[in-house]
């Protein structure tokens, strides 16, 4: 008789426990959890947040507005920019002003202060002024638009 009820205690034990800790472990969280998910997906022809651009979307950016003085700019299919068919223009002394984007610290010249500035921020990520070509990473592409541009 003894053997049976400790049996039977010992089965309701296995049974009770893991509900009580259930019950305990849910109350002690009793909150709830919200969040935001944002997906780009590239390839569906509208350039979205994290995206140079997106096929023929290219979010108003042309050569010129990435330091070039003229050609095509072409999307590729990863939604970065591709300028192999921008054409070089500038150095050599020229400079125009209005197209530049090269001069960062807007002296109407690209010289030593601008270099400054650009070995200042090398290696930095995200918007900034010696962000030349727009890539958001301050690095060699910027200093070759830098040299391109470098006025005498």
């Amino acid at each position: 008789m003894i053997m049976k009820l400790f049996f039977a205690f010992f089965l309701f034990l296995i049974i009770l426990t893991p509900l009580l800790f259930y019950k305990i472990a849910y109350a002690s969280v009793g909150g709830s959890i919200e969040c935001t998910v944002k997906v780009s997906i590239c390839g569906n022809i509208a350039k979205e947040e994290g995206e140079d651009c997106d096929n023929s979307d290219l979010g108003g950016q042309t050569c010129q507005s990435r330091g070039f003085s003229g050609g095509v700019l072409i999307c590729n299919i990863d939604c970065t920019f591709d300028t192999s068919q921008c054409t070089r223009g500038g150095g050599g002394g020229t400079f125009n002003p209005s197209g530049n984007l090269t001069d960062a610290n807007k002296d109407n010249r690209v010289d030593l202060l601008d270099f400054n500035i650009l070995m200042v921020n090398w290696g930095a990520v995200g918007p900034n002024i010696a962000d030349f070509n727009g890539d958001n990473v301050i690095d060699l592409s910027d200093f070759n638009l830098l040299m391109i541009y470098w006025t005498i």
